[in-house]
């Protein structure tokens, strides 16, 4: 499954190495999680449920001017969702790394299903 995305808000002419820093961090801020199993995540140690979540994803960088990315999930990897249904998937995402200074409230990312 593959994510496309773009960071916005951020600083303008980000150094390589706070680009680095995002992009590595990236990797473990996006996990795909089956939504009946989201609240048996222990806040404490936070992880998916094993075989209910995939907590790990590949990132690309399409453009470094507009912070736009790839993440690509393997849904047949180690780490997954069992009975994977995409309308029973919850995408989280800890914004705590980028913006660490502000609480926000929970919301909502309506993916579009495409035929591609």
């Amino acid at each position: 499954m593959v994510i496309d995305y773009q960071l916005t808000g951020l600083p303008k002419n980000l150094s390589k190495g706070k680009l680095e820093i995002i992009n590595q961090n990236l990797k473990y801020l996006f996990w795909l999680v089956d939504k009946e199993y989201l609240t048996k995540i222990d806040p404490e140690n936070p992880w998916p449920p094993k075989n209910h979540g995939i907590p790990f994803n590949k990132v690309k960088m399409i453009d470094k001017a507009t912070v736009h990315y790839q993440s690509t999930f393997d849904l047949n990897g180690e780490e997954r969702n069992e009975n994977f249904k995409l309308e029973n998937t919850m995408l989280l995402f800890d914004f705590s790394s980028l913006v660490p200074a502000k609480e926000l409230k929970p919301f909502t990312v309506v993916l579009p299903v495409g035929n591609e």
